[in-house]
């Protein structure tokens, strides 16, 4: 693989979330003053920006010692 591909890699899943590119929209807003830009948080590993939030629980769980090694999570949505 070459070495521009690799460049972005990162070392596991947890790493890419919220590493979402930001984007200014050109198309859209041609008659507006101002101008829009919007975070494409589709692009986290599970396509939604929930992504953060179920890792920021994850981490938490964690550091309070109710989740470790084997441990069970139960998503209820």
């Amino acid at each position: 693989m070459s070495q521009s591909l690799m460049q972005g890699a990162v070392a596991d899943l947890t790493q890419a979330i919220g590493r979402t590119p930001i984007v200014r929209l050109n198309r859209v807003a041609e008659d507006v003053e101002s101008e829009i830009y919007v975070k494409l948080e589709y692009m986290n590993p599970a396509g939604s920006m929930k992504d953060r939030v179920g890792l920021n629980i994850i981490e938490d769980a964690e550091k309070r010692g109710m989740l470790g090694p084997g441990g069970t999570i139960i998503e209820a949505t």
